[in-house]
């Protein structure tokens, strides 16, 4: 993309100027904001800007007579039309002044990203022989100090204009393999599917995404050459690039797997550092003597891997002594098999004692456990089907006059489990009035007339078939919202969740996507 992009917006409500400097200044921009149209005109004709955010309706000069003006001086500056009102006439208008694309009021974080993205991206002169270089020594150098996770995805923050993303995958040497990446200008999820590998028997393994975002590029590299996932986990075998839209949100969410490793065999050491490093963890180590040097490190450690061997009897002690101080750490002793100092370690709280030779499978499995964080959502009861009833409408009131309806036709969810119940629990946690509509919804346009003409905004979850990975989330607004509802409305949002071929129910979903799923349409009804 240009690099050091800058953007000027143009509207008199403060509120997008602030929004606009908020979403874009966090993925690398410079940001200007103007709501006088007459002084915003000045600074348009007299600075390189790689692309302006123009409302249309302004007092004194509208946006339409702005890009006339704007075009006598500058006839290439790309620009975007931000409106809540639109018209043929000003549509009309603004493909004759060369508007590059418009949004429309109000559009959400991953809207306006995807169209200045979009518009960059090609108006950018592309080199892909110097690109595809620039992004396998980019991909190399950043790993993995500079990795963070959810579960088994990672992402890289070093460019957070285009955050490199990808996953750590469980091998299966003997089984041919198809993987199902994303697609350019796709908006991604963190906690939903990213992509997915299957393989000739059957067996799917689900990514999900670590941020949020649009995505800009994918790995195409993968398709002819799939080993690079477990081969380059975390460096050529990455997966997409991501424009962040709620990075700031979601950061916190993200870890970084730190090891310290406890031994003073060379092979040991290297081995290890190469295995551990291969699948994203920063690793440092100590020799079992430097007592001292070991306890400072387990402070920050996020788990210690002891060489048994190399510690010989004086080991177990050195375990108790880390627990001792160190409470918190996860210890994984790795010894050789039968050795005598086995029951001494065993009285320890071990977090796992591993016996040689350890398979890769295993190495990352108890990596992802030191790493696992614990479910939020409680255990549900079983609950009579007489009382766990589909839900059909969330009716939310946000604040005095502003009411949001989410509509659930055809049973997708119920309220006492799974995605119902986590999203009832959301929304009362946050002590927002709520009233819960029970009963099968079937969906028809009248229906949705009626509760855009009733509320602020209309909410419509639902599945659809949009060829992505099953429990994959888009939003659709005004514009594309007939083929799922029938009818257009410019409040109303649809939610589609990508259901499983053929089948119109909701799919299953473990409980961190539920708990994802559950986070994001809240942010949708909240917005």
């Amino acid at each position: 993309m240009i690099s050091d992009p800058t953007l000027l917006v143009v509207d008199d409500e403060q509120v997008y100027c602030d929004g606009c400097e908020r979403i874009f200044s966090r993925q690398g921009f410079r940001v200007e904001g103007s709501n006088d149209a007459t002084e915003a005109l000045k600074l348009a004709t007299k600075n390189d800007y790689s692309a302006i955010l123009l409302d249309v309706k302004m007092p004194n000069m509208d946006g339409i007579r702005f890009l006339e003006h704007l075009r006598a001086a500058r006839p290439d500056t790309p620009v975007i039309l931000m409106t809540g009102y639109p018209s043929i006439q000003n549509a009309a208008s603004a493909v004759r002044l060369g508007a590059s694309d418009y949004v429309i009021k109000p559009f959400t974080p991953e809207q306006i990203t995807t169209a200045v993205r979009g518009l960059l991206r090609t108006e950018e002169p592309v080199d892909e022989e110097a690109g595809s270089e620039n992004a396998a020594a980019d991909a190399e150098e950043n790993q993995p100090d500079g990795l963070l996770f959810q579960g088994r995805a990672w992402a890289h923050l070093g460019d957070r204009m285009a955050v490199r993303v990808g996953g750590v995958v469980p091998r299966n040497k003997n089984t041919a393999v198809e993987i199902h990446l994303p697609r350019v200008g796709d908006t991604v999820h963190q906690g939903l599917p990213l992509f997915a590998v299957h393989n000739a028997e059957g067996a799917t393994t689900v990514i999900s995404s670590p941020v949020t975002g649009i995505v800009l590029d994918v790995n195409s590299e993968l398709q002819n050459n799939p080993d690079l996932l477990w081969s380059h986990a975390c460096g050529l075998g990455w997966v997409a690039k991501i424009a962040p839209t709620r990075l700031d949100a979601e950061e916190a969410r993200l870890q970084k797997r730190e090891i310290l490793a406890v031994t003073d065999n060379q092979e040991f050491r290297a081995f290890y550092r190469d295995k551990l490093r291969g699948i994203g963890c920063a690793v440092c180590d100590v020799k079992p003597s430097q007592i001292d040097a070991l306890l400072e490190a387990a402070r920050t450690a996020g788990a210690i891997l002891l060489d048994a061997a190399s510690c010989g009897n004086n080991g177990p002690e050195l375990v108790g002594r880390v627990l001792a101080e160190v409470p918190e750490t996860k210890v994984v002793v790795v010894a050789p098999s039968g050795i005598p100092q086995q029951d001494a370690y065993r009285t320890h709280r071990l977090f796992y004692y591993a016996v040689l030779p350890l398979e890769d499978a295993e190495i990352l499995d108890i990596v992802d456990s030191c790493y696992r964080l614990p479910a939020k959502q409680k255990t549900e009861a079983p609950v009579p089907s007489s009382q766990n009833l589909p839900i059909s409408a969330l009716h939310v009131d946000i604040v005095a006059g502003t009411r949001v309806t989410l509509l659930a036709p055809n049973g997708l969810i119920l309220r006492e489990v799974g995605l119902g119940l986590a999203l009832r629990s959301k929304l009362l946690e946050r002590l927002l009035p709520l009233e819960t509509g029970l009963g099968d919804l079937k969906l028809t346009p009248t229906r949705v007339l009626r509760e855009a003409a009733g509320n602020q905004r209309v909410v419509v979850l639902m599945t659809a078939d949009m060829s992505r990975i099953p429990g994959s989330m888009a939003r659709y607004r005004h514009g594309s919202l007939t083929e799922f509802v029938g009818v257009e409305a410019e409040n109303v949002t649809v939610l589609a969740i990508q259901s499983l071929p053929g089948n119109p129910a909701m799919p299953k979903l473990d409980p961190a996507a539920v708990e994802a799923l559950a986070e994001h349409i809240l942010h949708e009804i909240l917005a």
